[in-house]
């Protein structure tokens, strides 16, 4: 019998070299892209993987009517090719869109196909136009709640994730409609959510049964509790601290102790792609730097 199933499994076996797939790949590229938009395109993601900076011209080399107007007609073909599709909606996120909730109603639907790429695009649209994040939060959770994503543990995440990484503003209603179910990542997701909207009493109940909680979801909610005072908070990590076997609980409760007022600004995400000089901007905004022709006393 094993010697029936290695036969099986080496008959289904192809073998390739990568110059083949990477043929194969350019070929579908071509059936979709001109070569001055693959050109456009690849100085893009050189950009963006090779860690070099990302100018405003090269952000305007991609138009996003085209690429949306591509990415329509892709979609209506019978073998869609969801390379190029997670190509498009990745170039997306370095430019913006004219009606980013009217986007994520029409395209919810890649919500299933590629729920990772297409909530990083939505989670960048809300940041880019905050005055429509409300409306487009409304969107991406009418369709999260459709079927087939509803029973999709992947695509609940990703949807949850745009809340938990605050690109999505979380309330006690929204919590409630939110597609929140029984796996391991989805009750950390939960516990999070309650650290952001500062619900002490969760947590003062979660205390007791603390011990419950599986490893996974220990830390979160030693991390989110970070909302309640500073002397209770000491004190309810004390409580918690014999209750989690881990060779770094005790660094770990020191970190939490020193951090609580940010600690849920360091679970916060900014989805938007931006250019190096923007990224030194927001990493260098709140440093007091002293003027170089300042009296200085060592």
């Amino acid at each position: 019998m094993l010697t029936e199933g290695l036969s099986l499994n080496a008959a289904k076996t192809r073998i390739t070299n990568a110059s083949s797939i990477v043929a194969e790949i350019e070929g579908k590229f071509s059936e979709v892209f001109t070569e001055e938009e693959r050109d456009g395109l690849g100085r893009y993601f050189q950009a963006i993987y090779d860690g070099e900076d990302v100018t405003d011209i090269l952000i305007d080399d991609i138009d996003s009517s085209t690429l949306i107007s591509k990415l329509r007609r892709l979609l209506k073909n019978d073998n869609i090719d969801y390379t190029s599709v997670k190509l498009i909606i990745k170039a997306l996120r370095a430019t913006n869109v004219d009606d980013p909730v009217l986007f994520v109603e029409e395209f919810g639907s890649l919500l299933y196909f590629i729920p990772r790429d297409f909530c990083l695009l939505v989670g960048a649209l809300a940041q880019k136009n905050e005055p429509v994040a409300e409306d487009i939060a409304v969107r991406i959770l009418s369709v999260s709640k459709q079927s087939p994503h509803i029973e999709m543990t992947l695509a609940r995440i990703w949807v949850n994730h745009l809340f938990v990484a605050g690109a999505l503003k979380i309330t006690d209603l929204r919590l409630q409609e939110l597609p929140l179910k029984n796996s391991i990542i989805e009750k950390r997701q939960h516990i999070l959510l309650k650290g952001r909207l500062g619900d002490r009493a969760f947590f003062r109940e979660g205390k007791t049964r603390f011990g419950d909680l599986s490893d996974w979801e220990k830390p979160a909610m030693m991390l989110a509790a970070s909302c309640l005072a500073a002397s209770e908070y000491e004190t309810w990590l004390n409580f918690c601290k014999d209750q989690y076997s881990n060779i770094l609980t005790n660094e770990y409760i020191s970190w939490l102790k020193l951090n609580r007022v940010i600690i849920l600004e360091k679970i916060s995400i900014d989805f938007t792609i931006k250019s190096n000089k923007e990224k030194y901007a927001d990493i260098f905004a709140n440093f007091n730097f002293t003027p170089l022709d300042a009296d200085v006393t060592f």
